[in-house]
């Protein structure tokens, strides 16, 4: 996802002179190209995420179009009242993009993992929240971000993830990545590629899995996806995240607020909201909690079976 990230922004500084990229002391290597060819655009603030928060602000007035780069909880936990405070309430149009979504950054500790950040970034006024699940998504929803009248957050993980499926038509819907007929599986983030995995092994065992990636966490989609999930009776909602404050928690209110929350069952499937075990990598993490391809593919067969 870093290399689709440094790829949009290359095609827009080569088109707009307004857009500077501002990092906090984080991307090396990552940006080694882009500094290179766009050397007046690129901003190197070290660790001071308070004042960098407010530095982007600040350029929005001048008329330039910052996207602000670093770990996420140094990009959103840290700077919080500033993000708050100088870019979401006067509606700044800053681009953040977070790396390091759920633990993706294991075994490096608590400090680095983001398992509250979609919690946070409902909490902000008029911010729009992207958790893409591919590099695809990743192109998509940077270039409406930098198009935007308004903040943007955009979590992502590293590098290597795999495109699935053909490029998402609008980036502010859900996609669908897989037919099914038995169950849904609401995702966001790469843990779609478990999703996407258990589909495979449920599919043995006479299971017909849909899987839904959402992208974008807020605004969300809502039209979208009582329609996609009309015929169904059973939904599960995945994410590298805790699920009261993550998708699950906003799929939730939204039926709610809507009265259809009885038209199906939902089971969720999220991080547990306990100390995290220190020491291992994110897979042994997934599969320490069931979040694995294996470990949904029970869950999916006993959820089945209620």
């Amino acid at each position: 996802m870093r290399p689709s990230v440094c790829s949009v922004l290359s095609e827009a500084c080569a088109r707009r002179r307004e857009v500077v990229l501002i990092t906090g002391d984080a991307g090396y290597g990552v940006f080694n190209e882009f500094q290179e060819r766009f050397s007046d655009r690129f901003l190197n603030l070290g660790i001071a995420e308070q004042f960098t928060t407010s530095f982007a602000a600040g350029l929005c007035l001048a008329g330039f179009r910052p996207v602000l780069y670093n770990i996420i909880p140094f990009l959103l936990y840290r700077p919080y009242e500033q993000v708050r405070n100088d870019v979401c309430t006067p509606k700044m149009p800053v681009v953040m993009v977070g790396t390091g979504a759920g633990v993706t950054y294991a075994p490096q500790g608590m400090s680095h993992y983001a398992l509250e950040d979609l919690g946070l970034a409902q909490t902000l006024p008029g911010l729009t929240v992207f958790s893409p699940a591919d590099p695809l998504e990743t192109k998509a929803a940077l270039r409406l971000a930098l198009e935007s009248e308004g903040p943007v957050y955009l979590r992502i993980t590293g590098t290597g993830e795999p495109d699935l499926g053909e490029a998402p038509q609008d980036i502010r819907l859900p996609r669908l990545l897989a037919e099914g007929s038995d169950l849904a599986v609401l995702c966001h983030g790469p843990i779609t590629t478990e999703a996407l995995g258990a589909r495979e092994i449920v599919a043995k065992q006479g299971l017909s899995l849909r899987v839904i990636s959402v992208p974008c966490i807020q605004p969300l989609a809502t039209d979208w996806l009582w329609y996609n999930l009309g015929d169904l009776d059973r939904v599960l909602v995945l994410e590298e995240h805790f699920s009261p404050s993550g998708l699950a928690g906003r799929v939730q209110d939204a039926a709610c607020a809507h009265g259809v929350w009885g038209r199906w069952s939902f089971q969720f499937r999220g991080v547990p909201q306990d100390p995290v075990p220190q020491g291992l990598n994110q897979a042994e993490l997934r599969r320490l909690w069931g979040l694995d391809a294996q470990g949904l593919a029970q869950s999916i067969a006993a959820f089945m079976r209620e």
